[in-house]
């Protein structure tokens, strides 16, 4: 590593580390329906949809008007100097995904996120509402430790993998965009080559495409979720890019295998607390070789 890189890496590592993790003990639930809880089982895999497909379609343009915020946050002249010099190529080349008359150019630069949705709560009701609007009424909720997903981690040149808490609170999200911003600033100007400077874009990019993962608008508090997400650069693929299809709409998706063995715990909704449900459930691990928990919602049902 050469010296003039030794700085940029540290603030590029600082930031990475202000999406919390957890401790490994950390039990995450994925809540999902009846479908979805047998396709994982039979597959040994979860499905990670394309964020641009996500329930809350507003998701992108949430994180593109607060970070448009920071950057814009001073009108003196010095400041929109700095503004224009240190954003002009990587801030247009980021958010032309954006806007649908550059779709062309914006899917060869894009960076692509597939989302699995976890959540820290064991039993909440609003998840529950949510997942169980199907012909039975009924969800699960599929209990794993924060640590079984760490051998899936990955970082190359083309694709990530990135776990951690999604940041609800707008003061917090406008102050961790406004320190990355004069952070890598601050760097900017220390640096001569355009080579330097181009490397200095590169990781403050990488700085935001995390932060865009895990800042959601705070009207969805209530999940307390926690995130994996696959994030891959451009058009390059190391698998195949799925479908699905949903209200009749075709979700793009991929696929993230998983050890069955690692499923602690999986709960039943507060719709059903049936003996034959439970029954039903209790073969189907057997017959994967799964010895998990199960255990009822403590939701008090309201007609």
């Amino acid at each position: 590593m050469l010296d003039w890189q030794i700085p940029i890496n540290k603030i590029h590592e600082k930031h990475c580390s202000k999406i919390e993790k957890g401790a490994d003990d950390t039990l995450l639930y994925h809540y999902t329906s009846p479908a979805g809880l047998l396709g994982i089982c039979k597959n040994s895999a979860f499905w990670l949809s394309d964020s641009d497909f996500l329930n809350d379609s507003s998701e992108s343009a949430y994180f593109y008007n607060i970070f448009q915020e920071v950057v814009h946050s001073e009108d003196d002249e010095r400041k929109k100097e700095k503004i224009f010099k240190f954003n002009a190529g990587m801030f247009s080349l980021y958010h032309a995904s954006f806007h649908t008359s550059h779709r062309e150019t914006a899917q060869r630069i894009k960076e692509t996120r597939y989302i699995l949705s976890m959540s820290l709560d064991r039993d909440n009701i609003n998840l529950w509402n949510y997942y169980t609007k199907n012909d039975h009424s009924l969800g699960y909720s599929i209990g794993m430790r924060k640590d079984a997903f760490e051998y899936l981690y990955r970082h190359d040149e083309d694709e990530s993998l990135l776990a951690g808490k999604v940041i609800y609170d707008p003061d917090k999200q406008m102050q961790l965009l406004t320190e990355l911003c004069e952070d890598y600033w601050k760097l900017y100007l220390t640096l001569q080559h355009t080579y330097q400077r181009n490397y200095l874009y590169e990781k403050m990019e990488d700085n935001i495409v995390r932060y865009s993962v895990f800042m959601k608008n705070p009207v969805f508090a209530h999940e307390n979720e926690y995130r994996i997400a696959v994030v891959r650069l451009g058009s390059n693929a190391t698998q195949e890019r799925l479908f699905r299809e949903m209200n009749g709409a075709f979700i793009p998706y991929i696929t993230q295998p998983i050890n069955l063995l690692d499923i602690v715990e999986i709960g039943i909704s507060p719709t059903h607390r049936t003996e034959f449900v439970t029954r039903s459930l209790e073969e189907l691990l057997e017959a994967k070789g799964i010895n998990a928990t199960i255990y009822n919602s403590e939701v008090p049902l309201r007609y």
